[in-house]
């Protein structure tokens, strides 16, 4: 080997081998392996929408009854930002739990003008004093029920109008969970039985002696 300094100080060193081989060793290389040998591993699958489970359900709703006292669904005014809860339902319960009670059309028709007078109450109440949310009203309707059995088993869609004078609006999440209160305190759901029971005497209603929250 020799060694060679370059400027700035420093030593290289360099070697130089005297001879080379005259024969280059063989290398034996390995073939690499077949697909047959090589470990798979097979992914699981996902079940398909046909492989899943089917939740039967309980009860098969019928549908509401259409309202006939103009109430809609629409905005005030085309400047109004509406929310459209999920639809949940509520559990009627009776003291007379042997007896036919049979409903009308015209029962739930004045149920859901009931619920909806609660609902636009108790928004107003929950937005009312804010001054970033500005509420407009809550409309409510039934949109299915089913009678065969007691108790009676109320689905409902509210839908939930702000004004375009609001700073901000609240979530869908937030207008669910505010309705699911709304009949799921102990409070709340007092003043709503009592406005069930304010209803006529001809509907069968008016003689609710509980309601429970039934869930979306």
């Amino acid at each position: 080997s020799k060694k060679s300094s370059k400027r700035d100080g420093s030593i290289l060193f360099s070697f130089q081998p005297s001879s080379l081989p005259t024969v280059l060793p063989t290398i034996a290389t390995t073939a690499p392996p077949t697909t047959s040998s090589i470990p798979t591993n097979t992914p699981s699958v996902m079940p398909t929408g046909t492989d899943l489970p089917t939740p039967t359900p309980t009860r098969d709703p019928t549908p509401g009854p259409t309202p006939t006292t103009g109430i809609t669904s629409a905005p005030t005014s085309e400047f109004d930002f509406p929310i459209e809860a999920r639809t949940y339902s509520l559990f009627f319960f009776f003291d007379d739990t042997t007896g036919d009670i049979s409903t009308t059309d015209e029962d739930f028709v004045q149920l859901g003008e009931v619920t909806r007078l609660f609902l636009d109450d108790f928004f107003d109440e929950k937005y009312g004093a804010t001054i970033i949310i500005s509420f407009s009203k809550a409309l409510t309707r039934v949109v299915g029920f089913s009678s065969i059995t007691l108790p009676i088993q109320t689905f409902f869609l509210t839908t939930v109008i702000f004004s375009d004078t609001s700073i901000f609006y609240p979530p869908k999440s937030e207008v669910d969970r505010e309705i699911e209160k709304a009949f799921n305190t102990f409070g709340s759901n007092f003043e709503y039985l009592m406005a069930v029971k304010g209803l006529p005497t001809s509907n069968v209603f008016q003689t609710t002696s509980s309601v429970s929250w039934g869930g979306y």
